[in-house]
């Protein structure tokens, strides 16, 4: 059996598998199809979607391919623990100020960086921000933040899943996998999409799925400047606020992990025959 998560590389393999009889069996982890799912879906004995809305992108007899799994999640995200993720911080159990963990992927975001240097002490007073930069991306703020505050990482690869269930609030571009991690730990999310001429629109529709129902604040193209920042984030200090955006992330997931529905699916259909 062949197991694709998609994107260009994928296609080659899933058609030759396909030539080869070798079942294909393909996962979709954004809101819409992109061009090497629609591809492999004329390859795929079943093509697997993460959101049940994603099947009106599909007609005639691929819609009875696919099936509604969810997103895979790295299953260290379902056991983190925030004492260990407060613990590589060196924070206290208990501190005056929510946790703000801030992320743009492992090489950072330009945008986010630039919003969370501009807008840093204003993030300090409020916030223990907790600032994943990107190598070489690291700036140094200390004439505007004499405090610990501000706890900057170029990159954070082990203790994320630990980090993340630290955090009383994230600040994130809107990639499927980090969305999907955020919601598994049920954390109130404010999501800074990647949008524009370079990419398909796929974090913005991932980010309004989320926005719906009420898991999460999107600032989107004009709207992410330092006023909407600032305005979504002041929201966030009500702790009954943080509190009814955790209960609607956890509505969006599963009690069956995504990964383990897809591993079940593969050994009925494939293994078991």
């Amino acid at each position: 059996v062949l197991f694709s998560k998609g994107g260009f590389v994928s296609v080659p393999p899933c058609f030759a598998a396909k030539i080869l009889g070798i079942p294909v069996y393909t996962h979709e982890c954004d809101f819409s199809p992109g061009l090497a799912t629609k591809l492999n879906t004329k390859a795929a004995s079943k093509v697997l979607l993460s959101y049940k809305q994603t099947e009106k992108f599909f007609a005639g007899k691929n819609k009875e391919k696919l099936v509604v799994t969810g997103n895979p999640v790295r299953p260290a995200f379902y056991s983190a623990s925030a004492k260990k993720g407060r613990d590589f911080l060196g924070l206290k159990e208990v501190t005056d100020k929510p946790v703000l963990v801030v992320i743009g992927g492992s090489l950072g975001a330009k945008q986010i960086n630039e919003l969370i240097y501009q807008n840093i002490e204003f993030l300090c007073e409020h916030f223990i921000v907790v600032h994943q930069t990107g190598a070489g991306n690291e700036v140094s703020l200390t004439e505007k933040v004499a405090n610990d505050s501000y706890k900057p990482y170029s990159f954070i690869y082990g203790e994320m899943p630990d980090v993340l269930a630290a955090a009383d609030i994230i600040l994130s571009r809107a990639g499927a996998n980090s969305l999907w991690e955020c919601a598994v730990l049920k954390k109130p999310m404010v999501l800074v999409p990647l949008c524009g001429s370079g990419t398909r629109g796929d974090q913005v529709e991932n980010a309004r799925f989320f926005e719906e129902n009420n898991a999460a604040t999107v600032l989107l193209g004009e709207d992410a400047d330092s006023q909407h920042l600032q305005d979504a984030l002041i929201k966030m200090l009500d702790e009954s606020t943080r509190k009814n955006f955790a209960e609607s992330c956890s509505a969006l997931t599963d009690s069956i992990p995504p990964a383990k529905r897809i591993a079940d699916l593969l050994y009925t259909e494939v293994v078991s025959k």
